[in-house]
């Protein structure tokens, strides 16, 4: 009996060795797996030494001032030594405080994040990633969608990391990772960043700028200072806590710095579009093939949202101000977006995507006393099937029914039925669907039923109150009151 008992014994110990041993090879073998790439994409060899990247072209005068740049991505890359400490000291305090102890995985961070987000559901735990992990996705982005390929795609970022850690030093990682990130506003990286929201270069910025722009990377449109200021601050407080926290601050700095504003008054987003001798650079680009390309978008990596209702328009509208001018909507019905007065899309930009209105309206309320007036403020991509309705109520410089300026912009199948008020006296220009038209636009099929009044400008129309370059106004039926 205890001889059969013993039996029993050594087959139930040998069985939970084997499924242990199967455990272990299977999770061996899908690692090996996916670091080969038979589970799907994964970087080479000599992608992960040449990491391609958006960067835009310099145009540099004789005398070495910056003229502007050449790209749809507004990004300068910069080395580690032209980053101030104080980016470095509140990245790796906020981010990944033992990036300098791991090897692209830190253990002790994916045990917090399983026992206490996971087991603990203590959301505030702080997550698992480590910069180099971040660089991964950042450098590769995930192919996969939903729970399971999330899953998925972080265990490709995990030996991305280990592969990159071999490849690069330290320092290297710190400057690619600050190379890559989105900022928002159309800028690309810290330098770019740097420049756009307080006109400084990299190793210039002190430690409140610098924490800052590193709050800014959690959600570049919700931490905006522009945008969000009272968010932005704490945000920024947040990152100076994390410095005083492991002791990159003391007490009294830490003190100090959270009590100053944010100053953002040398705050200027940048476009291919603006600069210094954009004509230049225009010419330029043309004549040069892949400078050409660099301003292009692919349509296919575009971003779309179906938007609903007046809060999702607004969030829209925040996002591409913030930065991201390429994306595309489609209204899913009719919005009164009258609440949100003087919200304009494209406000801090050029509005580059694809705008369907879906045979839907947009109703506005515009009183607004700065330049331009209208729903659309810079418009390069394209409007369609739109009905803009409401009223402008301004004394700004520049108002149209649907755009105040357009760049290489289409209007197509749109109705603009706006009352537009102005008591602009003298230079000011106006027009019915749009106020100022540039370079290659093209209008097609629309009908403009609204009124001007009020106003004594130089420059006023039915369709377009001012055109440069070539307009190409197409089957546009003008009903308005002027």
């Amino acid at each position: 009996m205890a001889k059969k008992r013993n039996n029993n014994n050594s087959n139930t110990i040998r069985t939970a060795w084997k499924i242990f041993a199967g455990v272990w090879g299977f999770i061996f073998l899908f690692f090996l797996l996916l670091s080969l790439g038979w589970l799907g994409f994964m970087p080479s060899f000599e992608q992960l030494e040449n990491p391609e990247s958006n960067q835009a072209t310099e145009v540099i005068s004789a005398d070495g001032e910056i003229l502007g740049f050449i790209g749809i991505e507004n990004r300068s890359n910069v080395t580690y030594d032209e980053l101030s400490p104080n980016l470095i000291n509140a990245l790796i305090a906020t981010e990944d405080v033992r990036f300098y102890k791991h090897s692209g995985i830190d253990p002790r961070s994916l045990f917090r994040v399983f026992f206490k987000t996971l087991l603990g559901r203590h959301s505030s735990s702080g997550g698992g990633s480590t910069i180099t992990q971040q660089l991964a996705k950042n450098l590769f982005p995930r192919e996969h969608k939903g729970p399971i390929g999330t899953v998925f795609s972080k265990f490709k970022e995990w030996i991305v990391a280990v592969k990159l850690e071999h490849n690069y030093s330290k320092q290297e990682i710190i400057a690619m990772y600050f190379n890559t990130v989105d900022f928002g506003s159309n800028s690309f990286g810290i330098k770019t960043a740097s420049k756009t929201f307080f006109d400084k270069t990299p190793a210039e910025l002190s430690v409140p700028e610098a924490a800052m722009l590193v709050g800014l990377l959690k959600a570049p449109t919700a931490y905006s200072p522009i945008l969000h200021p009272e968010s932005a601050l704490m945000r920024r407080n947040t990152v100076l806590s994390q410095m005083k926290r492991y002791n990159y601050l003391s007490e009294e700095e830490f003190e100090k710095y959270k009590e100053q504003p944010i100053d953002v008054s040398r705050y200027t987003p940048q476009s291919h579009n603006d600069g210094l001798a954009t004509y230049l650079r225009e010419y330029i680009r043309e004549r040069i093939p892949f400078l050409d390309e660099r301003t292009k978008n692919n349509s296919e990596e575009e971003e779309h949202y179906e938007i609903a209702s007046a809060e999702e328009l607004k969030n829209f509208a925040d996002m591409v101000n913030s930065g991201k001018n390429s994306i595309s909507a489609t209204l899913k019905n009719d919005i009164d977006f009258s609440a949100y007065q003087n919200e304009m899309i494209g406000r801090n930009g050029h509005y580059k995507g694809t705008f369907d209105g879906n045979g839907h309206s947009i109703n506005i309320k515009i009183n607004a006393s700065q330049e331009y007036a209208a729903l659309f403020r810079y418009l390069d991509g394209t409007v369609k099937n739109l009905t803009v309705t409401g009223t402008i109520n301004t004394s700004a410089k520049f108002a149209g029914g649907i755009a105040g300026s357009t760049d290489g912009g289409r209007i197509e199948q749109c109705t603009a039925d706006v009352k537009i008020s102005s008591t602009v006296n003298g230079d000011g220009t106006h027009g019915g669907l749009v106020a100022v038209s540039n370079n290659n636009t093209y209008i097609a099929n629309c009908h403009i039923r609204g009124s001007m009044s009020g106003a004594n400008t130089d420059c006023c129309g039915g369709v377009v109150g001012w055109a440069s370059g070539t307009t190409l106004i197409k089957n546009c039926l003008v009903s308005s009151d002027i």
